[in-house]
């Protein structure tokens, strides 16, 4: 086997460890809300891993769905917010943060970098409360998934913009983003070879996409796992119907627990940080010379 194949073997093998461990923790930790489909701890332990292991997702007990209809309808809703949020911080962090490091004696991106680092310092909660206000206050309606669904392709956009600017300010994804991508660029610009290009007047472009990659997927990805804990509380905000609202649902009703549901919801936000974090240093081997051979 091949020094590659035999790398990304073993990271594939620590993420389902990863997976199995989170699992086991998440199946305990529900396990001590007392319920009366189970009188004991370890029975409802026991209970709620074979629900994973043999996979018996087949209906809700309370909802007159399949747990596979539910996830599907309310993983696209949660899907949209996640993957607009990535593209725009992506769209925006990364050339602000390129275009700082270029102009680092300027006063002017002296102030956007404080203003950035400002934004991204208001909690999560406190933006979408601002900006549910905001956009009542501004265009007398509230952007809820109701609105956003019965809306045109600019009318989605309108209703997704708080969501997504909540998510991806909230708790300093966008900064942390920006901030990465400018200490990257400044140390590439610092290089020897990077000033032979200058001199030659050859565009920059193309070497600096090439080793940016690396470093900004590797941010993107690790601040995913903030992404998918802020989208609970956005959708709640929001009213948005994603698989964030109906974990917070399941959890806050009165009487039993959907644990089917539940947990299918568990392990579909685990297995997503599990895949993210293999593919992360997956990536981070093929796009990094230096642990490729070393």
């Amino acid at each position: 086997m091949s020094l590659a194949n035999n790398f990304i073997a073993k990271v594939i093998l620590k993420g389902l460890l990863q997976l199995i461990a989170g699992i086991v923790l998440l199946c305990l930790l529900t396990a001590f809300v007392p319920d009366h489909t189970a009188p004991g701890f370890w029975e409802r332990f026991v209970s709620y891993l074979k629900i994973v292991f043999t996979f018996r997702f087949s209906e809700s007990w309370l909802l007159p769905f399949s747990v596979f209809e539910l996830l599907s309808y309310h993983f696209k809703i949660t899907f949209v917010i996640l993957t607009v949020s990535i593209l725009f911080v992506i769209l925006f962090a990364v050339p602000a943060g390129v275009l700082a490091a270029k102009k680092q004696e300027s006063a002017l991106m002296a102030s956007v970098s404080a203003l950035l680092h400002w934004l991204s310092s208001v909690p999560l909660l406190v933006w979408g409360v601002m900006l549910m206000f905001a956009w009542f206050s501004w265009f007398s309606i509230v952007p809820t998934y109701g609105n956003f669904e019965d809306a045109g392709f600019t009318g989605k956009l309108f209703f997704l913009l708080p969501v997504v600017l909540a998510l991806s300010f909230g708790d300093g994804t966008f900064s942390d983003v920006y901030n990465k991508v400018r200490s990257e660029t400044a140390s590439i610009m610092e290089q020897p070879w990077m000033k032979a290009v200058k001199a030659r007047r050859s565009s920059e472009t193309k070497h600096l996409v090439s080793r940016l990659t690396e470093p900004v997927f590797h941010v993107v990805s690790s601040k995913l796992v903030y992404l998918i804990s802020g989208t609970i509380i956005v959708e709640f905000i929001f009213d948005w119907r994603g698989l964030g609202w109906l974990l917070w649902s399941l959890l806050t009703e009165e009487g039993a627990k959907d644990y089917p549901v539940l947990i299918a919801v568990y392990l579909v936000f685990l297995s997503i940080i599990v895949t993210v974090s293999v593919l992360r240093e997956i990536a981070s081997f093929r796009l990094n010379p230096q642990r490729r051979y070393s």
